[in-house]
């Protein structure tokens, strides 16, 4: 898939060509199906499928309490060899490496030739500050975050943040009145096959 720059970024020459190549980064969202990130990752000449285990989860925070304990680190492992198992079924591998996320996807961007970097929006500002310094190690890489881990994306909403209502039933309301939403555009198709890595 070769695709015109000036559809991706702006500031290229306008008709210059280009592989796009992308790293879809997984994160709290394991998930195959239901996953526009992954979608749109897929759509790609390479991809790159990565999940990346921070050494700081398993360090004792200040409460002397591990960010990763035991059986939560075993549950994510059997998620993860699942993941690995489900995409080589789609002609893909899983990417998993041990480190700080703001080495190691700067490193695989470098080793793999990738320009755009994909990942569902987290909500912590410790993920947020990770993102944004990995952000400015690549100026010349796209970054894409999409809204994948909640019912509604903020852009699905009948009202703006600010006017959100102070109670459940109100917000129900509001919600049911607006109808389905685009249930069509909301309804993501299931992943058949992905690029190659």
């Amino acid at each position: 898939m070769t695709v015109t720059a000036q559809a991706v970024w702006t500031g290229f020459h306008v008709g210059q060509a280009f592989t796009l190549n992308t790293l879809y980064w997984f994160t709290r969202d394991l998930r195959l199906h239901d996953n526009a990130a992954l979608l749109a990752a897929s759509k790609s000449d390479m991809l790159l499928c990565a999940y990346v285990v921070d050494p700081r989860w398993f360090q004792p925070g200040p409460l002397q309490s591990k960010a990763m304990g035991d059986h939560r680190w075993r549950f994510l492992w059997q998620s993860l060899i699942t993941l690995e198992r489900n995409l080589r079924a789609l002609g893909q591998r899983l990417h998993i490496a041990y480190g700080k996320p703001e080495d190691v996807i700067p490193a695989l961007v470098h080793n793999h030739k990738v320009n755009r970097v994909i990942r569902s929006r987290q909500p912590g500002t410790r993920e947020a500050g990770q993102w944004q310094v990995i952000q400015d190690t690549l100026p010349d890489t796209l970054f894409q975050e999409f809204e994948t881990l909640g019912l509604f994306t903020e852009s699905s909403l009948p009202m703006s943040l600010e006017d959100l209502p102070d109670s459940f039933s109100k917000f129900r309301k509001l919600i049911e009145k607006s109808g389905e939403r685009g249930a069509s555009v909301l309804r993501i198709r299931t992943l058949t096959a992905l690029p190659p890595a």
